[in-house]
């Protein structure tokens, strides 16, 4: 903790379950495998957090720890008498039986360091709040960051055995059909490839300019509302009007050119967009246009929407267009960071994430005009971070403008994590601006 953050009550600690556990390695060294992450700053005492380093360290290099072996690093260290001296580590072994339960005893140690970690971040919340030199939902958005490292800290790692059972029910409820495995993408010969969309899983779609990006986040956000689970859309490029206009159109079955033209539309084709507006209206959507939006703001409220109103699915679109404050750090780290975080939120929160990339330029020139993963723009870590990587291929005529235009597509997964890669073929429809099944 800060030094320069004054409290006036003490910190919250728990003095007996630190000796417990530190009594407990010295008896049985393999205790301090029970311990998990259990890091030294979540001991309270300074000599506490030595001891357990210490130990940690021996333990590493192949040393047993006791009172006389632990007494001597120490003692080399020069920490020693901080600690309290041979005596103080004899007393920590005092009154324990040989082989203690301390599991209870982690637990206790770790909702302490929480609750201190809490209040440190309020106190600094406080001090960077009334400095008023940051924007507010900059500052919100940092704060619950650090609030869920905090959270997240504070869980012990799971194991096994409490990891078995869910998994097994996952699998029952969908052969029982009590659940189904994934959201079909709109594409039969997509979900054949990757399943659909499933949650835990972060899907990056790459494409060049007007090749279909925004189109597949629709599709996925229509046929998520359409099954009544919530959808949140973080739209960096366009308009929340732009999107609804769009998505009026496929419900509608207008061409898309018309709606954003109304007066072009007869009596009854308007009925058609009133309607759509209207079902559209009713649906678990949510739209966030906001312009500049930083990796932890666009987050912030991806996770109070799933928490507060439990959204189920969630994309962005596109990752170059957010932008990164904090240390300079080079474009492909920045961008790498972000998508690390996204699917991290995924796995955390329980959902399917859709991440829009564009492309670098020149990735048509590769000899047989398809992008590879490698083209995705900014970082090649994206297709690391990413579980399932689609790369959208159209071919064009000569006159893009022409009625004649090949309109074939191909929806290339490059990469699928525990799964098989593969070319689904497509048909762009220019009139609704969605990709539809094509034969051949």
């Amino acid at each position: 903790m800060s030094p320069s953050i004054a409290l006036d009550h003490g910190l919250p600690a728990s003095v007996d379950a630190e000796k417990t556990i530190l009594g407990a390695i010295l008896n049985d060294n393999s205790a301090f495998y029970e311990c998990g992450d259990l890091h030294p700053q979540c001991f309270s005492l300074d000599s506490h957090q030595r001891v357990y380093f210490r130990a940690g360290q021996m333990l590493a290099a192949g040393k047993s720890v006791d009172l006389v072996t632990l007494s001597n690093e120490l003692g080399q260290e020069k920490e020693l008498e901080s600690v309290g001296g041979v005596s103080y580590l004899a007393s920590l072994t005092e009154g324990l039986p040989r082989r203690p339960v301390i599991d209870q005893y982690i637990r206790i140690v770790r909702d302490k360091w929480a609750l201190r970690q809490v209040m440190s971040l309020g106190s600094t919340a406080i001090a960077r709040a009334a400095d008023q030199s940051e924007d507010s939902a900059e500052l919100i958005a940092d704060i619950d960051r650090q609030l869920l490292e905090i959270a997240t800290g504070a869980e012990r790692e799971p194991s096994l055995e409490t990891q078995s059972a869910p998994a097994f029910k996952e699998l029952l409820d969908i052969r029982e059909q009590r659940a189904e495995p994934a959201t079909a993408t709109g594409i039969a010969t997509l979900d054949r490839i990757i399943g659909g969309y499933k949650r835990k899983r972060l899907y990056v779609v790459g494409g060049r300019p007007s090749m279909g990006k925004t189109s597949l986040m629709v599709e996925a956000a229509i046929q998520h509302c359409m099954r009544g689970i919530r959808s949140r859309l973080v739209s960096l490029e366009m308009t929340a009007e732009e999107l609804l206009h769009r998505i009026y159109a496929a419900v509608s079955e207008l061409p898309f050119e018309r709606i954003i033209d109304p007066g072009t539309l007869r009596s009854d084709e308007w009925a058609q967009v009133e309607i759509a507006r209207r079902l559209v209206a009713e649906w678990p959507l949510e739209i966030d246009d906001r312009d500049g939006q930083t990796i932890d703001l666009a987050l912030a409220g991806c996770r109070l929407s799933c928490r507060r109103r439990g959204t189920g699915f969630v994309a962005l679109d596109y990752v170059q267009n957010l932008r990164f404050t904090g240390p300079a750090k080079l474009r492909y780290q920045e961008i790498s960071d972000a998508a690390k975080r996204m699917r991290q939120f995924a796995k955390e929160e329980n959902v399917p994430f859709l991440l829009l990339s564009s492309l670098t330029e020149g990735s048509d020139k590769n000899p047989n005009k398809r992008p590879l993963l490698a083209d995705l723009r900014g970082s090649g870590d994206l297709a690391f971070h990413a579980d399932v990587a689609v790369l959208i291929h159209r071919e064009r005529g000569e006159d893009e403008h022409s009625a004649n235009i090949d309109r074939r597509s191909e929806l290339i997964v490059a990469k699928q994590r525990g799964g098989r890669t593969g070319t689904a073929k497509a048909l762009y429809n220019t009139a609704s601006l969605l990709f539809e099944e094509r034969a051949s």
